[in-house]
């Protein structure tokens, strides 16, 4: 299926590995000039060389270093940075209880988890107006929805963005902009791998006795893979995708339980 998005602007926030990374891939298949973006000079470059086509770029940017975000909105509103399709993705913070948080806690993560999306997605808002086509996908969490032990300030501050792209879906829906979150369930990346590592740790189990467990509370008996995530990405960021907006799309594998 032609998604209808070939040369298209899209810039993904966290694309150097895992989800974001696939969705990145994903994008360029499909004929978008693609800005990959990360923290460490190298793995931006790498990540940018394995994009098919061409017409790539990469942008050096650290989301809990309010300096650097700014930098990248400033080459936003100047032009330098034009978006058409924005994927928001960040990193998430680590296992911890609301029980055992900290001001400094809430304080560093809410600069690294939600002023990015707020303010990248604000800077790339005008000209999508001024062209009336948009797409604005955020990454979330199952904890939006079904509430993760251990993983307060990110059931929290997830959730806040729910609410916001909700509000935003139904102000910019006349300018032919659609605003949506996707929710992934358990995802073979990086960070799963080391969320499993340290609960097995707890509990005194190896790995992958923790990673069977695990399966026994998805429908499908695995995790899913970063590319099954890129897939429905791929579908909201195209022009086939046009009354949706303002939804919530799970790729869990059916392991949320809520209707």
């Amino acid at each position: 299926m032609d998604l209808k998005i070939a040369g298209k602007n899209a810039l993904v926030l966290g694309s150097t590995r895992g989800i974001g990374n696939a969705c990145a891939k994903m994008l360029a298949e499909e004929g978008c000039r693609v800005t990959v973006c990360g923290r460490s000079a190298e793995h931006v470059e790498k990540a940018r060389l394995d994009l098919s086509g061409g017409g790539h770029g990469g942008v050096v940017v650290d989301l809990a270093d309010r300096n650097s975000v700014q930098t990248l909105v400033s080459a936003i509103e100047r032009g330098d940075q034009p978006v058409d399709i924005l994927v928001n993705n960040t990193g998430g913070p680590p296992l911890q209880k609301i029980t055992e948080t900290t001001v400094e806690d809430w304080e560093t993560n809410v600069h690294a988890m939600l002023y990015p999306v707020f303010q990248v997605t604000s800077a790339a808002l005008p000209g999508m107006v001024k062209q009336r086509w948009g797409r604005i996908i955020t990454i979330v969490s199952s904890g939006v929805v079904q509430p993760i032990a251990g993983l307060g300030i990110s059931n929290a501050l997830r959730s806040s963005i729910v609410g916001w792209s909700k509000t935003l879906s139904e102000e910019v829906a006349p300018l032919g902009i659609t605003v949506n979150c996707v929710i992934p369930g358990r995802i073979r990346t990086q960070r799963v791998q080391q969320v499993d590592e340290l609960r097995a740790t707890n509990l005194g189990i190896s790995v992958e006795e923790m990673r069977q467990q695990s399966f026994e509370g998805i429908p499908m008996g695995r995790y899913g893979e970063p590319e099954e995530i890129a897939n429905v990405v791929g579908f909201l960021a195209s022009s086939r995708s046009s009354y949706t907006t303002g939804s919530l799309i799970r790729v869990d594998g059916g392991s949320i339980r809520s209707l």
